[in-house]
């Protein structure tokens, strides 16, 4: 459901010599499964695991509960946030990635094309999961715009399509997304308003103002449902999990009902919650708050 970031060259150079110990502690397989960074060539393949993993995660469907009836605008709205994602310096885009003969529990080739799997050439390899870090700010390097408290999901068309190199701008433009000159269909205004003025609240509260410095914050987690319960979601914990070991850095993140399971399991724990409610409805929402403090890492 979620289509991959890309990164800019100039980006990929930068994080290389201020993140990034290109070697065997960021590209690892397990078994026949590679996690890996990404590149700007994974775009749709990222943002077709969003698509088709995100319904699951109540946070999604709350905020845009008409996306089933809207399909087309929801998945270009998701491939300009995805696209902003990525072309975010102080962000690092992780994937995983299979055999392109390994078609998870989809074996029927009409069933991989409705969940957006589709085929690969002999011998590729197929993007069936994500992960985006937030690098701790004493990481990060100089935006382009004062954005350091927002949330990443509220970044702006405009601004997320300026901040892409010019060869991602014109391949997203090429696919027929334009800046939108109208809200977006899918939507619920209100709640998505509502979740980012909490979000930014309770981020603040359980993860920044506590770990200041020290704060690596996982973003997103997806993995493609034909791929689930076969330890994808573990594996791309684990380059936080060495990253936060070897830097001496907490880890927090905000848990789904699915997520926190993963999270407890590899020895997050809850340190709060958030509820969004908009004013006049009965629905709500409550988000759980997760941290794995560096002195409790495995």
């Amino acid at each position: 459901m979620f289509g991959s970031m890309t990164f800019c060259q100039e980006y990929d150079c930068l994080w290389v010599e201020q993140v990034f110990y290109l070697s065997s502690s960021i590209t690892e397989s397990l078994n026949t499964d590679t996690i890996r960074l990404a590149g700007h060539s994974d775009l749709d393949a990222i943002v077709a695991v969003a698509i088709a993993a995100l319904p699951a995660d109540p946070v999604n469907p709350y905020r845009y509960p008409r996306w089933q009836e809207f399909p087309e605008d929801y998945a270009k709205f998701t491939r300009i946030r995805y696209a902003g994602w990525l072309a975010e310096p102080n962000n690092v885009v992780m994937v995983c990635e299979v055999p392109g003969s390994d078609l998870g529990n989809t074996p029927d080739a009409q069933e991989r094309e409705t969940a957006g799997l589709g085929t690969v050439e002999k011998g590729d390899r197929r993007i069936v999961g994500f992960s985006i870090w937030e690098l701790p700010p004493s990481q990060r390097v100089a935006a382009q715009d004062e954005r350091a408290d927002r949330d990443p999901s509220s970044v702006t068309t405009e601004n997320a399509l300026g901040r892409l190199s010019p060869a991602l701008n014109s391949s997203i433009q090429a696919k027929g997304v334009q800046a939108p000159s109208k809200e977006r269909p899918d939507a619920n205004p209100a709640r998505v308003a509502k979740y980012t003025e909490e979000f930014l609240k309770a981020k603040h509260r359980f993860f920044e103002e506590p770990f200041g410095d020290k704060n690596l914050y996982l973003s997103i987690l997806a993995c493609h449902p034909a791929y689930h319960r076969r330890g994808i979601g573990k594996q791309l914990v684990r380059w936080g999990l060495e990253k936060a070991r070897r830097e001496g850095l907490d880890l927090t993140v905000f848990g789904s009902p699915m997520g926190s399971l993963l999270y407890r399991n590899v020895g997050f724990r809850e340190v709060g919650k958030f509820r969004v409610q908009v004013d006049g409805e009965e629905e709500y929402l409550d988000t759980l708050a997760m941290v794995l403090e560096n002195k409790d890492i495995a």
